[in-house]
């Protein structure tokens, strides 16, 4: 018995011992297996997207912490032109605030075609209509809110960081040829990822962001979802529409209702791409007069714009509100009568050239006509005696828009080696994605 209970107390001892030693060693033990597993992880090198190009001074694009990329302040190279970014990271003056009241303001929002690419400062649409308008009596000024590559989706946060402070009257809503673009990634999708990097104090562990992009894989969320990408899962060779459809036509109505919350008007605007003008000349002069609406009949239409054009057009008549189209005014100056066939027109090269640095950009002739359309139709509308808010209180079900993009979804689409996201990510081998011709041509702009 007195050996039995000697082996006990011994075999007691032993686990005793071993209890205090697995309470002492298992916080080592637990911190080297996840030291263990933040090294694996850290082989994949798993990203979440961070603006990560270089931003020397004369760069029109640098990071921006919400909206993935923006403008910093300075004088930056425009090709063969420059531009002046101001401390609020968009192009001219700070206009002066308070705002007087009776004093109209208007802020454009765009990407580069109203930016100005490759225009000086006072040659931008945003110069022509304020002089247009001050010229027939109104106090106004217009902010070029236009920033290279932004979507609907960063045009929404632009406005909630900068944009509403500045106590505008009117928004220009032009924003449209980014939304349309095929890239590797929806832009919601992005920002909520620099959302979730920013915010979470876990997103500096490899391991942690392996587990958050396997997780969000998994989900797919129409509210976004965080997207973690390696170099070792290749850059995407196929893209996605940066703003889906549907997302493009909601976004719209955020951005009318978010100005009439504030007692602010809107308008569209429908800017048009080269290959626009081809396709006007070959219809009769009745649906040539129509405009780009005669382009946009067909919902999903003869080129991967014009579902989106269509949209924007939808939201304008429902709000009823106006819409400049560009379409007539720039086929004026490229067309002549066909020598051929009497009663027809022909695009010319050199017409195009007058409008067209490459397939959208408009040149500093482009720029004017643009910006005395829009003035013109402001005036014809009303404004600004009549203020341009919506009256409808509710947004619209746009769940039926989705399909307007079917034919496309179907086909399968190149990414954009020159998009911004490619800028988003360390060890992109973008070149090995084919380049579309009509984006190549943006490299070579003729002034």
């Amino acid at each position: 018995m007195r050996r039995k209970r000697r082996q006990r107390k011994r075999v007691n001892l032993g686990v005793r011992l071993q209890q205090r030693l697995w309470k002492e060693r298992w916080p080592l033990a637990f911190v080297s297996v996840l030291l263990l597993v933040e090294g694996s992880a850290r082989g994949f090198a798993p990203q979440l997207p961070e603006w990560r190009a270089n931003d020397p001074k004369g760069v029109i694009m640098s990071g921006h912490p919400t909206r993935l990329w923006g403008m910093s302040e300075g004088v930056k190279q425009n090709i063969g032109a420059t531009a002046n970014v101001n401390e609020l990271g968009f192009r001219g003056p700070i206009p002066e605030l308070p705002r007087d009241e009776g004093h109209q303001r208007i802020i454009v929002l765009g990407d580069s075609s109203f930016f100005g690419h490759g225009v000086e400062d006072n040659e931008t649409m945003e110069v022509v209509l304020e002089l247009h308008l001050q010229r027939e009596g109104i106090d106004v000024d217009v902010v070029n809110a236009g920033i290279p590559g932004y979507s609907t989706e960063q045009a929404l946060l632009w406005l909630e960081d900068e944009g509403w402070d500045l106590d505008p009257t009117l928004l220009l809503l032009g924003t449209l040829w980014s939304d349309t673009n095929w890239d590797a990634f929806r832009d919601k999708d992005l920002l909520k990822s620099r959302r979730f990097a920013r915010l979470n104090p876990l997103a500096s562990s490899a391991a942690f962001r392996l587990i958050v992009g396997w997780v969000g894989g998994l989900l797919q969320a129409d509210g976004g979802q965080v997207v973690v990408w390696s170099q070792r899962d290749g850059w995407p060779s196929t893209g996605m529409r940066r703003v889906p459809i549907r997302d493009y036509a909601e976004n719209l109505e955020k951005l009318i209702f978010n100005a009439k919350d504030r007692g602010v008007g809107a308008m569209f605007v429908a800017p048009t791409a080269r290959e626009d003008m081809a396709r006007l000349a070959a219809m009769d002069e009745k649906q040539r007069d129509q405009g780009a609406k005669a382009l946009w009949t067909e919902p999903c239409g003869d080129e991967e714009w014009d579902p989106y054009f269509e949209v924007q057009r939808r939201v304008a008549s429902l709000h009823q509100l106006p819409l400049a189209d560009m379409s007539v005014d720039y086929f004026e100056r490229v067309a002549q009568p066909s020598r051929s066939e009497p009663g027809q027109f022909e695009v010319t090269t050199d017409g195009l050239e007058r409008i067209y640095m490459d397939m959208v950009h408009p040149t500093v002739l482009g720029h004017l006509l643009l910006g005395s359309r829009v003035g013109q139709v402001l005036l014809e509308s009303g404004w600004p005696s009549d203020s341009l808010i919506t009256t409808q209180d509710r947004a619209e079900d746009w769940t039926g828009v989705a399909g307007f993009d079917d034919r496309w979804l179907a086909v399968e689409q190149q990414g954009n080696p020159l998009s911004p996201h490619v800028q988003l990510f360390e060890g992109v081998d973008y070149k090995s994605v084919p380049v579309d011709p009509n984006i190549e041509s943006i490299l070579q702009p003729s002034r």
